[in-house]
C-alpha cells in the first residue's frame, strides 16, 4: 500500500500540473511521515539479526513457514491463480457476507466507469490493493489461507489467516459509499434507507451465523491452546526477567496473561541480551521456559533444562503435557499468590475443536 501511495504522490502532483518544488515536499513529507514505520522496521531487523529484509527471509518469517505447508502438500493456492482468487474471495464473503460482497463488487463497477476519466479514481483504487496484494501472496507462496468450504474434505487443517479478508472492508465502505452518492442525486432518501437495511440485515445475519474471524482466533489454528505456564505466572510472577524461544512455544499471551512486562521478556530478537542469557541463564533471568521435546526450541538446544547443573540453579515449578515446562531461580524469594482470572481459564478453551 505504501510504494503504491508513494508513487501515486508525484503522478497526481503532475497530472495536476503542480509546481516541481511543491511535487518534491508533497513526497518529501509523504515519504518521512508514511515511511518512517517501515524504516524503523528495516531498521530494527538490521541491528538485531543483520540483515534489514530478515523479516522476509529469516527462518522466522512466513516465508519459512510455507514452505514447511509446500513440502507437505497444504498450500492449496501455491502457483494457481485460481485457487489464490478462489480462497480470497470466499474469505471476503464469509467476512462481510455475500449481500455486501456482491453490493461491493458492484459499487467498484460502477465507480469505475462513472469516474475513469477523474483524478477521484487515483485516489480510490488504492484501496483494492489489499485485494491485489493477498492474492500474489497467496498464489507465491507467501502466504496461507484454510476456509472450510475451500480445502479439500481431507485437509487437516479447515480454518487459518482468515483475518486477511479485513482488509477489503474499508473498500467495501468506501465505494458503497461512493455508490449511495450517485443514488442520492438520482434515486433519493428510500433507496439509501434500503442501502443501510440491506447492511444492518447482512451484518446481523453475518453475527448471527458466526463471525469467520473470531471462529479463527477462538476454535481455527490460530488459536493459542491454555498453557499452565502462563496460567502459574498469572498466580504467582513478582517480576524477574523470562529467557524463552517465542517462534517455538509461541505462548504470545505470555505477556497479557501472565502479568509480564514486555521489556522482561527475553528472546530471538533481544540481540545480545539473548545470547547472553543462554550462556548465563542464572546472572540474567529469574525465569526458563524450554520445551525439551522441541528439537527446534533454541532454549532447549542450548541449555540441558533435565541436566544437573541446571537443576541446581533453576526449579521445575510448571510443566504442560507437550514438553513445555517453566522453571524458576533459586534462592529467589517466596513467590506470592495470587487469584488466577477465572477468564484465563475459558478463553482459550475451544482451541482444537474444529
Amino acid at each position: 500500500m505504501f510504494s503504491t501511495l508513494f508513487s501515486l504522490v508525484p503522478t497526481i502532483g503532475i497530472l495536476c500540473r503542480h509546481r516541481w518544488s511543491r511535487i518534491g515536499s508533497s513526497v518529501l513529507v509523504f515519504g518521512l511521515l508514511g515511511g518512517l514505520g517501515i524504516g524503523l522496521w528495516l531498521l530494527w531487523c538490521g541491528l538485531i539479526f543483520g540483515d534489514p529484509l530478515f523479516f522476509q527471509r529469516g527462518p522466522f518469517s512466513a516465508q519459512a513457514q510455507q514452505k514447511d505447508l509446500l513440502r507437505d502438500h497444504l498450500l492449496y493456492t501455491y502457483h494457481s491463480v485460481w485457487e489464490a482468487v478462489r480462497y480470497y474471495t470466499l474469505a471476503c464473503i464469509d467476512t462481510m457476507g455475500p449481500v455486501l460482497f456482491v453490493l461491493g463488487v458492484l459499487s467498484v463497477a460502477i465507480f469505475l466507469f462513472r469516474r475513469r476519466w477523474s483524478m477521484d479514481i487515483l485516489g480510490a483504487l488504492p484501496f483494492l490493493v489489499p485485494f491485489g496484494f493477498y492474492v500474489l501472496s497467496l498464489y507465491s507462496g507467501q502466504a496461507s489461507l484454510y476456509l472450510p468450504e475451500a480445502v479439500p474434505a481431507h485437509a487437516p487443517y479447515h480454518l487459518f489467516n482468515v483475518r486477511y479478508a479485513i482488509g477489503a472492508v474499508p473498500p467495501l465502505g468506501l465505494f458503497l459509499a461512493a455508490l449511495v452518492s450517485y443514488w442520492r442525486k438520482s434515486i433519493g432518501i428510500v433507496l439509501q434507507v434500503g442501502l443501510l437495511a440491506v447492511i444492518v440485515v447482512q451484518s446481523s445475519l453475518v453475527a448471527y451465523g458466526g463471525i469467520i474471524t473470531f471462529q479463527d482466533a477462538s476454535s481455527g489454528l490460530a488459536c493459542d491452546p491454555p498453557h499452565q505456564t502462563v496460567v502459574y505466572l498469572a498466580e504467582h510472577y513478582a517480576g524477574g526477567k523470562i529467557l524463552l524461544d517465542l517462534y517455538t512455544t509461541k505462548i504470545d499471551a505470555i505477556g497479557p496473561d501472565g502479568g509480564v512486562d514486555f521489556k522482561n521478556i527475553i528472546y530471538e530478537g533481544s540481540g545480545p541480551l539473548w545470547n547472553k542469557a543462554l550462556e548465563q541463564p542464572a546472572a540474567t533471568v529469574d525465569w526458563v521456559i524450554a520445551n525439551s521435546k522441541d528439537q527446534n526450541d533454541l532454549v532447549a538446544k542450548r541449555l540441558d533444562v533435565t541436566g544437573p547443573a541446571f537443576l541446581s540453579q533453576f526449579t521445575l515449578v510448571a510443566h504442560e503435557p507437550g514438553g513445555l515446562s517453566l522453571y524458576h531461580r533459586q534462592e529467589l524469594p517466596k513467590l506470592p499468590t495470587r487469584t488466577v482470572p477465572a477468564n484465563l481459564l475459558t478463553k482459550h478453551q475451544l482451541c482444537g475443536a474444529v
